[in-house]
């Protein structure tokens, strides 16, 4: 496995001594296998689960990079540090009640952090996303965000209105342009 430094325009957090910064890399590369450990364990379990119930089901899993969690921790939870979605899970579905029927599904055969659950189908985010997301206990007591759609609520979310380039090219823009000609 190959694991890349990204670089941080600023001030070096390491200068006290390159040992600091040797130090942080080797317990972010050890929690980062953890965290693959515990994806291939949970992607196991859900593709059980899931093609039970919908077997035409697609099931994807990712582990959020150092650079997305440490963006993450400074502008969300500045207060705690707390990233519950560092292991994410995401099954894409033929039917909205396919989604319903697997959200019920995982929060039965898996330990739920409560509070963690959002429906996103029945209320919509004002960009237009659309989705259900429950946080469970994965292995090692790891969190892992699970993400169910349909197909189009994907196609929305990956290169429609809800697309994460599309938000993030959005604030890159100038206020004016935002206001006068995003929404044309």
């Amino acid at each position: 496995m190959t694991f890349a430094i990204e670089t941080v325009s600023g001030p070096n957090p390491f200068s006290e001594s390159l040992d600091d910064y040797r130090t942080l890399f080797m317990c972010f590369a050890i929690a980062y296998a953890t965290r693959l450990e515990t994806l291939a364990q949970m992607l196991r379990r859900v593709s059980v689960i899931a093609r039970e119930v919908v077997p035409r089901a697609e099931i994807h899993g990712r582990v959020k990079s150092l650079r997305s969690t440490l963006h993450k921790v400074r502008r969300i939870h500045p207060d705690h540090g707390r990233v519950l979605d560092s292991v994410g899970v995401r099954i894409i579905v033929p039917r909205t009640r396919d989604c319903y029927g697997l959200f019920e599904r995982f929060r039965s055969a898996f330990e739920v952090v409560p509070g963690e659950d959002d429906d996103y189908i029945r209320n919509p985010k004002p960009n237009g996303y659309r989705g259900l997301h429950t946080t469970v206990v994965g292995p090692n007591g790891q969190m892992v965000e699970i993400q169910l759609r349909t197909r189009w609520m994907h196609a929305i979310a990956e290169q429609g209105t809800a697309a994460h380039w599309r938000y993030k090219q959005l604030r890159a823009l100038p206020v004016n342009f935002k206001k006068d000609e995003a929404h044309q």
